[in-house]
């Protein structure tokens, strides 16, 4: 059985310039509430950060129907299955409209939910496509990276919550009262937590924010089986201080440091460090 592997942009394979034959990308939607834009198509992580800095508001949409639809039915014709691995449920309806327009097409579809998007999704996408490659039968790469979901998690630091609540991410309550208190906030995304965002602990100053998150990864239990990568929306300097105390406390553990998707930018913020941890199997 001939399988295409079929994720999103949020996972920021194209800023990466990596190719995968048999790994297909849909195209997130950005706007600026005037013009739509493609993400690494029409628009760059650096242009969509200029265009916040200078006071649009920017925000994030699921790929278009007519997108997947065309998509899906080029690959119909040179494939038996379509394995669909976008950023998590929790975060976007993604996943429900691959899943309605796989049905639409009577085109055999399975899913693995993420529960989470950028370096998190890559992984589990390029994972599959690799155990497939290896000629492993479908159920044994729906139970592997899906097991690797389970174990992954995603730590956001965020200068303030104003873009989440503005986007719907969070609440407005909660959102006014991390900036009311000059309170540094830090959202965490799991499978615990169904894939969707939540306040997991708020500090007075970045560098204790840092500190608490090094200790959550402790705490999730990251070794040297665990994959970790910090991006940033314009904060390389605060991306690089956080790698340096994960290096301290996980120096066996694979580390990258990187610029974060424009469609995880516009819901973080400009200044926001993301750090992700997920357990890698053997291939």
């Amino acid at each position: 059985m001939k399988v295409a592997v079929v994720t999103d942009s949020s996972c920021g394979i194209k800023q990466l310039n990596i190719e995968m034959e048999g790994l297909y990308i849909l195209p997130l939607q950005i706007t600026d509430g005037v013009n739509n834009y493609l993400e690494g198509e029409t628009i760059t992580n650096d242009q969509c950060y200029q265009m916040m800095f200078m006071g649009k508001h920017m925000k994030s949409a699921q790929p278009s129907l007519g997108r997947i639809e065309e998509l899906f039915t080029k690959l119909k014709e040179d494939y038996d299955h379509i394995l669909g691995i976008p950023l998590g449920r929790g975060l976007s309806g993604t996943l429900e409209l691959m899943t309605t327009v796989a049905k639409s097409l009577d085109i055999p579809f399975s899913e693995v939910d993420c529960y989470s998007m950028a370096n998190n999704q890559l992984v589990c996408a390029m994972t599959a496509r690799q155990l497939l490659d290896q000629g492993k039968p479908l159920e044994d790469v729906l139970r592997i990276v899906r097991e690797m979901a389970d174990q992954s998690i995603s730590l956001i630091y965020a200068e303030d919550l104003k873009l989440f609540a503005r986007n719907g991410r969070t609440t407005a309550l909660a959102a006014t009262i991390g900036g009311f208190l000059n309170i540094k906030p830090v959202l965490v995304i799991r499978k615990e937590t169904a894939g969707k965002i939540d306040i997991l602990f708020k500090e007075r100053t970045l560098h204790k924010a840092f500190e608490r998150i090094v200790e959550e990864m402790e705490k999730f239990g990251v070794d040297e089986n665990y994959e970790l990568c910090i991006g940033h929306a314009w904060s390389k300097e605060n991306a690089e201080l956080l790698a340096s105390m994960f290096n301290q406390r996980f120096p066996n553990t694979k580390l990258y440091v990187t610029d974060l998707i424009c469609s995880g930018g516009v819901n973080a913020g400009l200044g926001c460090v993301a750090s992700q941890a997920i357990r890698k199997p053997k291939l």
